[in-house]
């Protein structure tokens, strides 16, 4: 649980340091630079969410037990927004509150969504070769072999890679 609250640690630091160093460096932007800055933003979160988001790939980057926590940008994205949502609304301080505690919501929501839920029961299955296998009730969504193979090299050839009947 130490590194769950280590991970938080970071993401809370980082999330705060890029919301400051954002702020700091758009502090000389135009609305229209700021609101196209929010616009890359946007679509670097999207990117995000479509190619990182829940990829195997983050395992390898980020080789840490609290991966749930690190492994998770959204926080940081929502930090970055909300720092060009600071600057945009800067003259509605009302405005530009409500943004800021909107984004902070999300982004904290964000952080924790991960860890919501109820644990399944896991049971203890080793095949001949030592392999732990899927012992939860329902199965996970398989990874497709040509994904896996790309990211770990080429698959054994034992049963673990057949289709079970």
């Amino acid at each position: 649980m130490g590194d769950l609250a280590l991970g938080y640690g970071v993401l809370a630091g980082l999330a705060l340091g890029l919301f400051l160093g954002t702020a700091r460096l758009s502090r000389g932007f135009s609305p229209w630079a700021c609101d196209l800055a929010g616009a890359a933003v946007v679509a670097a979160l999207f990117l995000y969410i479509r190619t990182l988001w829940f990829d195997v790939r983050v395992a390898a980057w980020l080789p840490f037990a609290n991966l749930i926590v690190v492994g998770n940008w959204l926080p940081l994205f929502s930090a970055v927004l909300a720092a060009l949502v600071w600057r945009r609304c800067s003259t509605t301080p009302l405005r530009q509150q409500l943004a800021l505690a909107q984004l902070a919501a999300a982004g904290c929501l964000a952080a924790v969504y991960p860890l919501l839920g109820s644990v399944p029961h896991c049971g203890d299955r080793w095949d001949k070769l030592g392999t732990c296998l899927q012992t939860t009730p329902t199965p996970a969504r398989r990874l497709p072999r040509r994904r896996c193979c790309g990211v770990m090299g080429s698959p054994p050839a034992s049963r673990r890679w057949r289709r079970s009947a």
